[in-house]
């Protein structure tokens, strides 16, 4: 338990040592902005509670209390990227809710995202999405519900392009 802590400390930290040598807005990043960095995209900020609510640019009570903590990155994409959701209802297929990574299968989908079985979204069915350069998404870890773990990287995209679907 205490390596596991070192390591989420260091991990942290050098987030902030990333963040701060690149004059991130905000500070240290979040594992998945950190990833998105990796990955060559743009963090444009990284935002915790502590920012103005008004400067915010996902309202709380909408979708940034979907962030564990409130806390999310602020990522602007330097190249078309991929993105993956696991569904239920055809027609919500292309809800705001994206993960980098396609899931395992439904239940870790549920675990990871944190999804109430009384939403009805069973995630039996994956859709991708083709997202281009030059979007600006918000990344971060997903908050616990009701009993749901959450914790696993979640992106939410405001407004889908129906054309940006690519198929499962």
């Amino acid at each position: 338990a205490d390596a596991a802590r070192a390591a989420r400390a260091a991990s942290a930290a050098s987030g902030a040592t990333a963040a701060a040598s690149r004059g991130i807005p905000g500070g240290g990043l979040t594992e998945a902005g950190q990833r998105a960095l990796a990955a060559g995209d743009d963090v444009v900020r990284h935002w915790t509670p502590l920012d103005s609510t008004a400067d915010r640019p996902l309202r709380e009570l909408q979708r940034g209390d979907t962030f564990r903590s409130s806390t999310y990155d602020e990522v602007r994409l330097s190249e078309d990227r991929t993105f993956y959701r696991d569904y239920s209802d055809p027609d919500r297929r292309l809800s705001a809710f994206w993960t980098r990574e396609p899931s395992s299968g439904p239940f870790q989908s549920m675990l990871d995202s944190a999804i109430l079985p009384e939403w009805g979204n069973r995630a039996e069915h994956t859709v991708a999405i083709r997202v281009p350069a030059g979007t600006t998404v918000y990344e971060g870890p997903t908050a616990p519900q009701r009993g749901m773990v959450g914790g696993g990287d979640q992106v939410v995209i405001p407004k889908v392009d129906p054309a940006w679907e690519i198929g499962p």
